[in-house]
């Protein structure tokens, strides 16, 4: 093994992911605060009391249900809740419930506790400081088996980050362009049988052979799990979280299609299902509804591979200032396509009867949306977001479920109306009427909209949806320079450049082959404290979420004498000690 410093950081990095990994086997929670010490059960009476941190699942039935499932996890102990009545804190609360525990049936393994009341003790954890708006989102696909693999490697990767209708297109274009997904695909790995449908074993299995290969499974953000298909009732599975604090797992019990695996990664951003209501009695929407559960046939979040709702698109942060309005008045409004990046109207939110709203987008057929042919104005009802990602419901407004040009429709309580005026490739005109409103329409940062052409909103957009990054980062060692020599106990400082038209997600740097550390922002700089003797070749590798470059190789010398002929590129310790930090730990972030 090649290694610049007197200490081997990369051997102290794979000691540490074993030691993770072993955690991680015996059941510890990602957390650090769920220590099993702070797990308690005890009786008071006939009631059973249990203490620790809230997580939320959602799973894809087989039956095309869905179910919600909460659980408290304070170490190795997983109790599944049935809650009843009882109302749940966001996921990953501190929690304390009461009640008792059973031996009912759940769809998870685990101790059940039938609920007789639950107490929030603590909020979700929280950043201490504000992260970045929108970084890269990093994933590893674990393929794992117990005896042939389901899926081939070279397959996933396509479907996740090779073809243009792969994962990483798909959210890059309905993000228009501010969420880059980044990844691996690993294994295939034979684990052992986890004794049936325990996707927390299986997460663990897929987590130590990861570790195994000398691989720190926390260098991914999220881990997805593939495996065979077993009887789960299930086909896919996921916690759930929030776009600023994404859930870690999600399992694919032997499906893997466009639907399934967007719809996985989704959910651990708290985005929920979007249901289709029908048979509402009187009208298309009402108090006595039926509601079909994966609803909508345009978006993975129902059964389509188009874009995602107006509502999950300002849950997730996409929709900015006016790309969202309010309106509490009679107007006319423009509302632009949903499909491409624009400064006006993107969703036009009304109130309904029941205290939600409705959510106006404008569909065309473009992009992800071309394959379902879509063009017109489709209508959600959506609840507030709040501790969960919004709730949202398709409403069959005519055929397709749009509302064509010419065509009205009127709240069941008579609370608003609108009437598509016209519509074409640029825009849909939307007038709206309120029976006694009043007031200006706001924007979602509380400013006022523009007005284009006597209507709310301006008809600016890009000329189509964004499409992957197609050009491949360039990158290149700055220091130290080609030939430059050092003497044994020098330090040194790597620097490379790094640049993409979109933007780099990641540089990894590389000795004589052997991984050294991986950063995901500039500077792009490794610190090692005190050389070796001996003649290295370093190359940097920079990737911008679909294509990699690796640099020219610098060739540098480290023996007694060699400093005077070298340049001094970021040799020394001036050099080591311009960037901060250390060796150890640019070695260890990356390895």
């Amino acid at each position: 093994m090649t290694t610049l410093g007197s200490i081997d950081w990369r051997r102290i990095a794979r000691v540490r992911v074993a030691m993770i990994s072993m955690l991680a086997f015996a059941g510890c929670s990602d957390d650090a605060t769920d220590d099993p010490a702070q797990w308690r059960r005890f009786g008071f009476g006939s009631a059973d009391v249990v203490e620790g941190r809230l997580q939320s699942l959602i799973a894809r039935r087989d039956d095309g249900t869905s179910e919600l499932i909460h659980r408290v996890v304070a170490g190795e102990q997983r109790i599944v809740l049935q809650l009843g009545d009882a109302s749940p804190p966001p996921p990953r609360s501190w929690v304390r419930v009461w009640g008792h525990l059973g031996d009912a049936e759940a769809l998870l393994p685990g101790e059940v506790l039938e609920v007789e009341s639950l107490e929030s003790l603590a909020p979700p954890p929280v950043p201490l400081l504000d992260p970045e708006p929108l970084p890269p989102r990093s994933l590893a696909l674990a393929l794992v088996h117990w005896g042939e693999p389901a899926l081939d490697a070279d397959e996933a990767q396509s479907r996740m980050w090779g073809d243009a209708e792969s994962s990483q297109a798909y959210w890059s274009e309905i993000s228009y362009g501010k969420e880059t997904i980044t990844g691996d695909v690993l294994g295939p790995y034979e684990i052992p049988w986890p004794g049936g449908c325990d996707p927390d074993a299986i997460a663990a299995y897929a987590e130590e052979a990861i570790a195994g290969e000398g691989r720190n499974p926390g260098d991914w953000q999220q881990l997805m799990v593939h495996f065979p298909s077993i009887g789960c009732g299930w086909g896919g599975l996921a916690m759930l979280g929030s776009p600023q604090q994404p859930e870690r797992n999600s399992w694919y019990n032997g499906e893997f299609d466009c639907v399934v695996r967007n719809q996985e990664v989704a959910h651990n951003y708290g985005m929920m299902h979007t249901h289709f209501y029908y048979d509402c009695g009187s009208g298309p929407f009402g108090s006595n509804c039926n509601v079909e559960e994966y609803g909508s046939p345009y978006e993975p979040m129902g059964y389509g591979c188009g874009h995602v709702a107006a509502h999950q698109k300002e849950y997730m942060g996409w929709l900015e200032g006016c790309n969202s309005v309010a309106a509490s008045a009679s107007g006319t409004f423009n509302l632009v396509p949903t499909e491409t990046p624009c400064d006006g109207i993107q969703a036009l939110r009304l109130p309904t009867f029941d205290g939600r709203e409705y959510y106006l987008e404008y569909r065309q057929p473009t992009g992800f949306d071309a394959a379902d042919g879509l063009a017109g104005v489709l209508v959600h009802v959506s609840s507030t977001v709040d501790a969960w990602g919004p709730d949202g419901y398709l409403i069959d407004l005519g055929e397709g479920a749009f509302l064509a040009e010419g065509e009205a429709y009127a709240d069941p309580a008579g609370t608003v109306s609108f009437t598509v005026r016209a519509q074409d490739a640029a825009h849909a005109e939307i007038e709206v009427a309120f029976p006694g409103g009043s007031g200006e329409p706001r924007c979602l940062d509380g400013t006022t909209p523009q007005q284009q052409d006597g209507a709310w909103g301006p008809i600016a957009c890009a000329g189509g949806p964004v499409h992957p990054d197609g050009a491949a980062p360039t990158v290149a060692i700055t220091s130290p320079s080609d030939g430059a020599g050092f003497e044994p106990g020098d330090s040194l400082a790597v620097t490379v450049d790094a640049q993409d038209d979109v933007g780099v997600t990641e540089v990894e740097l590389y000795v004589a082959d052997q991984l050294q550390g991986t950063l995901t922002q500039p500077p792009w700089q490794w610190h090692f404290p005190e050389l070796l003797e001996g003649q290295y070749e370093l190359v940097a590798v920079a990737r911008d979420g679909i294509h990699e470059t690796s640099s020219a190789a610098v060739h540098i010398v480290v023996a007694a004498g060699a400093g005077d002929a070298g340049d001094g590129d970021g040799g020394g310790d001036d050099a080591a000690g311009d960037g901060g930090g250390d060796g150890g730990d640019a070695a260890g972030d990356g390895s």
